[in-house]
């Protein structure tokens, strides 16, 4: 089984919606794992490029554009902000937990 090689070498207990992703695996997931199967379907080339072309008039749109501009200024102004405000609180808590996702 391909997902039961992956192991912690610490045991934590994971605060609400941290690990969202890993409970993501259902029972449909696993048995395709076991069998060797995708667990998502594949999109053929064809799919592939059909979607990106709708990406592509999507990002082109100058009213779209001017709209994601402004939008991505306003979140990174709310990050700035996030940072300035909780620096010392981040830098203190990043010493605490002193867990690794990834043992070397």
């Amino acid at each position: 089984m391909v997902y039961s090689r992956c192991m912690r070498t610490k045991k934590v207990s994971p605060s609400p919606g941290r690990f969202d992703h890993y409970n993501a695996l259902t029972a449909d997931h696993i048995a395709a794992l076991d069998a060797g199967m995708p667990v998502v379907a594949i999109p053929t080339l064809r799919e592939y490029y059909i979607d990106l072309d709708k990406v592509l008039d999507i990002s082109s749109d100058g009213p779209s554009k001017s709209f994601a501009f402004r939008r991505l200024q306003y979140l990174e102004g709310k990050w700035n902000l996030y940072t300035l405000l909780n620096e010392h609180q981040e830098m203190a808590d990043s010493k605490v937990s002193g867990w690794v996702e990834y043992p070397h």
